[in-house]
């Protein structure tokens, strides 16, 4: 009895912590711009990654390693683990030396459909 116990405990936490991460990459999903230039990232829901800038345009996989951090795997150019904080429309992240780079979310234009006549 007392092992269905801690294993009912390992699952809540486990589910906690993915529950916490999926709410992470929610908050990310979409393109974001940064402040004063041209670089974007686009984040999706399914840990997925793509990093545009005028050197270079490079896929990646992401997670939320814990609240405020997040972990890029770049493939054979590492997998830096940058701090981040988002408020309404700003992202910041922190690399490992401490440098900051602030973005703005890209807000797509909706298309308005017209009205259907009605004669």
């Amino acid at each position: 009895m007392k092992k269905a116990g801690i294993l009912m405990m390992f699952i809540l936490v486990v589910a906690l912590l993915v529950s916490c991460a999926q709410k992470g990459m929610e908050e990310l999903t979409g393109s974001w711009q940064r402040l004063n230039g041209s670089d974007t990232i686009t984040f999706s829901t399914d840990g997925k990654a793509q990093l545009v800038s005028s050197l270079a345009n490079v896929s990646a996989s992401y997670s939320i390693v814990k609240k405020g951090n997040l972990q890029l795997d770049l493939g054979i150019l590492g997998n830096p683990t940058l701090k981040y904080s988002l408020t309404k429309d700003e992202l910041s992240l922190t690399d490992p030396k401490g440098k900051e780079i602030k973005y703005l979310r890209v807000i797509k234009e909706e298309t308005k459909v017209p009205a259907a006549r009605q004669d």
